[in-house]
């Protein structure tokens, strides 16, 4: 029952997203509008982050950070407030991890590309700690094909992905690769034999999580870690539950560490 459910799931899936990402909107909104709303959020302040950056030792570039937030994290859905402080912490972290000696080389997964904020967070990590590593994200949005990305980057037309972070292709080709990929029926068809770091972003239900972790659970050793966005017992308790259950069947320890109330992220660490 669940090989049928995932067959029809398939044909669905690639059916709908194949339209649908033809059909994706230009931005409502001017790239000035877009600019005013990232002005906005330039001062805010987040004092759990600031402790971690600090407990960790490293902090990502402020003006680096805030411009790559401004290209592809400020959307048309956005009103005033935009949330991109996960970029601080997954760079403080991933920089943390780098220290140890014995991690010659990193590999990255990442779920849930979307414009490839996170991602070039990540990257910047092991640029600036002179760290070879690679970094596969994946996402159901196609790879090459130009669309409109609901961001400031949509006056000048489509893009594709590519284009959409030209301005950091020294870090995408030294460390990214892009695939399309629904980890719900695509999970078995990756195989990475050791995964040092993970951040998932993905797809907010119980089921996706699973497929995820699936690709995870075999490849990490002790000290690796997971990072999960959203981690909120509020707006996402299957998420939440699942979470919870992983960390205590495969032995991770947890920390919780919140930029607002309603925006938590839980860092696991294979013990």
């Amino acid at each position: 029952m669940i090989k049928i459910f995932k067959y029809f799931y398939l044909i669905f899936s690639k059916l709908y997203f194949g339209i649908t990402y033809k059909t994706l909107k230009k931005s409502s909104k001017s790239h000035d509008e877009l600019r005013q709303i990232w002005k906005k959020n330039l001062d805010k302040n987040f004092p759990e982050i600031d402790d971690f950056e600090k407990e960790t030792g490293y902090s990502i570039d402020s003006n680096f950070l805030h411009d790559l937030a401004f290209k592809t994290q400020v959307a048309d859905k956005t009103n005033s407030k935009v949330s991109y402080s996960h970029g601080r912490l997954l760079y403080s972290c991933l920089r943390k991890y780098c220290e140890n000696k014995t991690n010659t080389y990193i590999n990255v997964i990442e779920t849930g590309t979307a414009r490839g904020f996170s991602s070039i967070c990540m990257a910047k990590a092991l640029e600036d700690h002179n760290k070879p590593g690679k970094i596969i994200t994946l996402d159901i949005l196609p790879v090459k094909n130009k669309i409109f990305w609901n961001s400031e980057a949509d006056e000048n037309g489509k893009k594709s992905r590519s284009e959409l972070l030209n301005n950091y292709k020294n870090l995408t080709d030294k460390f990214l690769i892009f695939l399309q990929f629904d980890t719900l029926v695509d999970y078995s068809k990756i195989l990475i034999n050791r995964i040092n770091f993970a951040f998932i972003d993905g797809s907010h239900d119980r089921e996706h999580l699973k497929s995820e972790f699936e690709i995870i659970k075999l490849s990490q050793e002790k000290g690796d870690m997971i990072f999960f966005d959203d981690y909120s017992l509020k707006k996402f308790p299957t998420l939440y539950h699942e979470i919870n259950k992983i960390c205590k069947d495969y032995k991770y320890s947890k920390k919780i560490i919140c930029s607002e109330e309603d925006r938590c992220y839980l860092i696991a660490i294979k013990e």
